[in-house]
């Protein structure tokens, strides 16, 4: 296999569905440049464009919710251990 990136990901999955003809003014020299620099942008600020927020803030709050999971999964436990005795 052979692994793609940047702009060139659309061209080829507009082609495998029919559409390829869509995305061709992107592999025009005069676009090139204009087209990668537009796609640089979007991937840097995707997350904070499409979620919100940015990759770091949702990073962090997948680490604390899965703390605070772990933090009641041991509570519950506790309360299992508890009922035991």
């Amino acid at each position: 296999g052979r692994v793609v990136e940047g702009v060139p990901v659309f061209g080829r999955a507009y082609e495998l569905v029919g559409l390829g003809w869509l995305f061709k003014f992107t592999e025009w020299k005069v676009m090139k440049p204009i087209v990668r620099w537009g796609y640089e942008m979007f991937a840097k600020y995707r997350t904070s464009v499409t979620r919100g927020s940015s990759l770091k803030d949702l990073v962090e709050a997948h680490r604390a919710k899965k703390a605070l999971r772990k933090e009641h999964v041991q509570e519950e436990c506790d309360r299992c251990n508890n009922l035991q005795r």
